[in-house]
């Protein structure tokens, strides 16, 4: 959200199947500071990650139906990730900082021209 907060939901049905409620489960709070938060991207079912205008990514976990934080990483020059892979020995994140486009090892913490 815009206040760096990660929030897990569901959304469910009435019971007449017409209108849809969103259920909060779990809220992280100030993920990324008071930053807004720009991209989540799944990495696996039960791991999470988030880029935030604190110019840092964000790793979370699914435990249940409970967030729990994990690590940051600095990437300042990178704000709205649109593209993960992993593949061994490294993983990559890309995305756009302005309107360039930006490709980081967040392993090394290399960033690829």
């Amino acid at each position: 959200d815009s206040r760096g907060n990660l929030v897990y939901f569901q959304m469910k049905n009435s019971e007449c199947g017409e209108q849809l409620h969103v259920v909060h489960n779990s809220v992280l709070p100030r993920v990324h500071q008071k930053q807004h938060i720009t991209s989540v991207k799944w990495l696996t079912p039960s791991t999470i990650l988030s880029a935030g205008n604190d110019g840092c990514l964000h790793v979370s976990y699914l435990h249940g139906d409970s967030l729990q934080k994990g690590w940051s990483y600095p990437a300042p020059s990178l704000t709205g990730v649109n593209k993960i892979v992993r593949s061994s020995p490294t993983s990559t994140v890309a995305g756009y900082a302005g309107n360039t486009y930006r490709v980081l090892d967040i392993d090394s913490g290399y960033e690829y021209i």
